[in-house]
C-alpha cells in the first residue's frame, strides 16, 4: 500500500522483541528541571483562591495569551514547584490532563492547584474550562492526588473565578 518503503520492510523486524537475548530495552528516568525562579511569592503555602491567584498573577503578569499553570503542593500545603503546562491563544487554551498528572506525579505532589488566565479580563469559565476541570479532577482522583482548586485570573482588576468556591470541586 506504499506505507512502508522496501528498505524499511526489510529492516522492520530487526528492532522488534523476539527470542533473541540481544534485544535491548532502554531503562529511563524522569527528572524535573528548574526553568527559572519566581523571586517573590506572597506566601509559601496556598491557603485559598486569593493566594493561588496572587501566585498565578506573579508568574503570568499581563501575558497576552492564555497560560495553564500547575502548582505542586506538599502534604502540608507548601508550594514545592510550578509547571507551565500549556500556552494557548488570546481566547483559547488546550490542555491534556495527562501532562498535568505526569508533572504532579514527577513532582511527588500530594495535592495540586491549577490556574490559568483569561486575557480578556472576564474570569467567567467557558464550557471547555468546566469540562477540563472535571477531567483533571477525575484523573487526579485515579492516582491519589487531590485537586484543591482551579483558579481563573485576569490581568487587571484582581478578578478571579475559583471552582472550589463555586462548589465545582
Amino acid at each position: 500500500n506504499g506505507c512502508m518503503s522496501r528498505r524499511n520492510a526489510r529492516t522492520a523486524g530487526k528492532n522488534a522483541p523476539s527470542a533473541n537475548p540481544g534485544y535491548v530495552i532502554r531503562e529511563q528516568r524522569l527528572a524535573l528541571v528548574q526553568e527559572r525562579k519566581v523571586l517573590y511569592m506572597p506566601q509559601a503555602t496556598l491557603t485559598g483562591p486569593e493566594a493561588a491567584a496572587a501566585c498565578a498573577r506573579k508568574v503570568l503578569g499581563s501575558e497576552p495569551r492564555e497560560n495553564f499553570l500547575v502548582f505542586a503542593l506538599s502534604a502540608a500545603g507548601a508550594i514545592t514547584g510550578m509547571f507551565r503546562a500549556a500556552i494557548g491563544s488570546t481566547s483559547r487554551l488546550q490542555i491534556e490532563k495527562r501532562i498535568v498528572i505526569q508533572y504532579a506525579m514527577c513532582a511527588n505532589a500530594r495535592a495540586i492547584v491549577i490556574a490559568h488566565n483569561h486575557p480578556s479580563g472576564d474570569p467567567t469559565p467557558s464550557e471547555e474550562d468546566v469540562v477540563t476541570t472535571a477531567n483533571i479532577k477525575a484523573a487526579c482522583e485515579a492516582v491519589g492526588i487531590c485537586l484543591l482548586d482551579h483558579v481563573i485570573v485576569t490581568p487587571f482588576g484582581g478578578r478571579l473565578h475559583s471552582f472550589a468556591n463555586h462548589g465545582a470541586l
